[in-house]
């Protein structure tokens, strides 16, 4: 283009015939640079949530979508480079979402099987990002895979990640050779990762064992457990009901047909508080995620020892939280 531009401005002798001609010689440069150029790829992505459910020893996985259209033409296809940052807040290990001080670890995909971080060229983190070949003037959308670890603790509440410059795009004419990152145009889009904790708790117990004997003439003492685990900063209250025929926590009863052992169960060593299934006499604590044990005491006390045989009773542990 330099070359007939000085060519012709040669022959040309007039002022305003120039000026003309060099308007008309740059409108047509530029007509020709924009046909050449790399079409503008607009992207976007929805945020993506994991919904509300207590943590767990199992993962919980979600799925966001980003949309990539190239901007319809006759040019050549577009190789594009997709990079996600690490987001409001992430080490080496993975992102993290945060309630206050509190986090919770997860991970975006390239993949459904969750093995391939989705990473970003910029910033570094996790390495790499995700390529493709697009057509220009089709939308595509490209599924992101969330995930959030197993076998994690924390407060309920609402966890967020914000992405405030991902997913970051660059784009060119597609060429065999290209690698990325390329740089040439460039889009991006904003989008939060959430997940909401549900309070807590589960309970399991062991059985009490009162063991053998010939005549109740005095205490018989033993003790089982009680391992609750709760979220972390959950209140909680243990309540033991009286049994299949008990009338109070002290008049609980073992029975083998119409005979019975009556014992009781209580919250200390010395058996002088008893536990029961009102505000009461119930045990409280506050949840920390791991499993907390609290030691039953059992006491049959004498009593006039019944025919021999086998003493059951069936007593229902209830967390209240």
């Amino acid at each position: 283009m330099r070359i007939i531009f000085v060519l012709i401005l040669h022959r040309i002798t007039k002022l305003k015939t120039r000026i003309a001609f060099l308007l008309i010689l740059y409108l047509i440069g530029t007509i020709c640079a924009e046909a050449g150029a790399n079409p503008p790829c607009p992207i976007t992505m929805t945020n993506m949530s994991f919904g509300s459910s207590e943590l767990s020893a199992s993962s919980i996985d979600t799925v966001g979508n980003i949309s990539v259209t190239c901007e319809a033409g006759g040019g050549p296809d577009q190789f594009v480079c997709i990079s996600i940052e690490s987001g409001s807040a992430g080490d080496a290990a993975s992102r993290i979402m945060q309630n206050a001080g509190d986090i919770i670890r997860f991970e975006l995909y390239k993949d459904a099987s969750r093995t391939q971080k989705w990473g970003s060229w910029q910033s570094g983190y996790a390495g790499t990002g995700y390529q493709a070949i697009l057509k220009r003037g089709v939308t595509y959308n490209i599924p992101v895979y969330g995930r959030i670890f197993g076998s994690q603790t924390a407060s309920p509440g609402n966890f967020t990640s914000f992405f405030n410059t991902s997913p970051y795009l660059t784009n060119k004419d597609y060429n065999t050779s290209d690698l990325c990152p390329v740089n040439k145009n460039s889009s991006s889009s904003v989008f939060s990762v959430d997940f909401t904790v549900l309070a807590s708790c589960s309970v399991s117990a062991t059985n009490i064992d009162f063991g053998t004997t010939a005549i109740i003439n005095g205490n018989i003492d033993t003790t089982s457990s009680i391992n609750t685990q709760c979220s972390n900063g959950t209140p909680f209250a243990i309540f033991l009901d009286n049994g299949l025929t008990g009338t109070s926590p002290a008049d609980r009863k073992m029975t083998n047909g119409a005979d019975v052992v009556t014992y009781g169960l209580y919250q200390d060593s010395s058996r002088s508080t008893l536990w029961g299934n009102t505000i009461g006499s119930a045990v409280s604590g506050t949840g920390n995620g791991s499993f907390q044990e609290f030691t039953v005491y059992g006491r049959v006390p004498a009593q006039s020892t019944p025919p021999a045989g086998t003493y059951t009773d069936t007593v229902i542990v209830t967390v209240e939280y």
